[in-house]
């Protein structure tokens, strides 16, 4: 066999690594799907804890499971297109 026909052949150790591959790229997007998905409800638990409570943004923020105030702030600000505290003014 030439190294040129060889190249053509997998070897069962790269067809799995491929099947390893194509394993990860779909748990990576259903991983990113649920993010997506878990930072929507949050989003919406947010909104409705702006609007109906007198909660600091900090509270929410650590009741909601952010790593900080300032993530949060990111996150719902690239979601609703304001931040929190304006959500919270424009609202009550």
């Amino acid at each position: 066999a030439t190294v040129t026909h060889l190249r053509g052949r997998c070897s069962p150790l790269s067809e799995k690594r491929n099947k390893n591959a194509v394993f990860l790229h779909i748990r990576e997007r259903q991983h990113s799907s649920l993010s997506v998905q878990i930072f929507y409800e949050k989003t919406e638990e947010a909104k409705r804890l702006l609007r109906y409570s007198d909660k600091p943004i900090t509270a929410i923020s650590s009741y909601l499971g952010f790593s900080s105030p300032s993530h949060f702030s990111r996150v719902f600000k690239a979601r609703v297109c304001i931040t929190p505290g304006e959500y919270r003014e424009k609202h009550q």
